[in-house]
């Protein structure tokens, strides 16, 4: 019976032995698993915060708000603004769209706003105020080169990124610049032009501001087209409302200049005001077939046109896509580190071969560029 009794209790010591073993082991994973886990979490937060203090752009420093909210890891109080030259005109709603798109697909306070009028001293106002206001990225276009350098830098000196999106601030600080090749924009709506027209006959060509930007490159590309043509004559440049962008002055200008040249053959439209313009012109007074016209952007009335056989060709430079890409370039940049690069969007043809989709499309509430 005394040998039964120390077995027994031989046994159960070396099972309660087991048993410490086993609690001491689990207590020393668990330990070591917490450490690990309290590891790692540092190691991110390091990370992120290395990241947030690298901007990535030499001379260039993030705001510490921003380094903050990037630390914090909340995304959803970034607050990046995008601010077009002209709200009042039709093609500012392309743009809105794309910022209004990316704002609910990266869940961020992500908006669109400008003068109501083109302004200069208006835009920079605007800007200045996002400076005060201490937002997280800018987006902006311009009118002129020059005219809106110095607050974009001034922005970038305090530290919040700024990228241009379909007119660019050559000279200024800028990260990148998301649109399209103007020259060559120009360029397709010549070739597309004479396409239509022939190599012979007179020519108009048309702006909204021959002073802006994107007026100059593509008036640019036009014209090396067409001076390549011994048959070609370019009779005028026509402002069409002086930059003012008013639709009664714009149309009223255009009617004036083809009563003034009644020989026009030919006619390309540098922007989405005069486009629409110079197709209800044509429209009203029964010219089909016999005056060609080449255009940009898809407003709904040029995509009508265009399906009545007024407007020949309008080219998009997908502003949906600026304004999207614009500020999903800053977001990324602000979350990932990836900085933001110069991003061509395109030229894309609207003629009578796609024109019934891009309206079926329009119909249905898609982005059509």
């Amino acid at each position: 019976m005394l040998v039964i009794a120390v077995v027994v209790m031989m046994a159960t010591l070396s099972l309660s032995g087991c048993t410490a073993a086993a609690a001491t082991t689990a207590a020393a994973e668990t330990t070591a698993a917490a450490a690990t886990t309290a590891a790692a979490e540092t190691t991110a937060a390091a990370e992120t915060t290395a990241a947030a203090k690298d901007s990535g752009i030499p001379g260039f420093t993030l705001a510490p708000w921003i380094t903050e909210k990037i630390a914090a890891g909340d995304f959803t109080k970034l607050k990046i603004v995008a601010v077009y030259q002209n709200t009042s005109v039709n093609f500012f709603q392309l743009l809105k769209g794309g910022v209004d798109g990316a704002a609910k697909e990266l869940k961020i306070d992500a908006s669109a706003t400008g003068p109501s009028t083109a302004n200069v001293d208006e835009q920079v106002n605007i800007i200045e105020g996002l400076i005060t206001n201490k937002v997280d990225g800018i987006v902006t276009d311009i009118i002129n080169p020059e005219a809106l350098n110095g607050v974009i830098d001034k922005a970038m000196a305090a530290g919040i990124p700024v990228v241009t999106f379909n007119s660019d601030a050559d000279g200024s600080k800028r990260i990148a610049f998301y649109g399209q090749d103007l020259k060559n924009s120009g360029v397709v709506c010549a070739e597309a032009l004479i396409e239509f027209m022939g190599d012979t006959g007179d020519v108009m060509l048309v702006s909204g501001d021959l002073a802006a930007t994107w007026s100059q490159g593509r008036m640019e590309g036009n014209k090396e087209v067409l001076a390549k043509l011994s048959g070609i004559k370019v009779v005028l440049d026509l402002n069409a409302g002086q930059g003012g962008f008013d639709e009664a002055q714009v149309y009223a200008d255009i009617e004036n200049a083809f009563k003034a040249n009644p020989t026009v053959k030919g006619v390309a439209s540098m922007d989405a005001v005069t486009t629409p313009a110079v197709g209800r012109y044509i429209l009203r007074n029964n010219l089909v077939g016999k005056v060609f016209h080449t255009g940009q952007d898809w407003l709904p009335e040029t995509l009508d046109n265009i399906d009545k056989g007024a407007t020949q060709v309008s080219l998009s430079q997908d502003p949906y896509g600026q304004g999207f890409k614009a500020v999903e370039g800053i977001f990324n940049y602000l979350t990932k580190g990836t900085v933001p690069v110069n991003t061509d969007t395109g030229v894309a043809r609207g003629d009578s071969t796609n024109v019934k989709d891009l309206l079926a499309k329009l119909a249905k509430g898609e982005p059509i560029g």
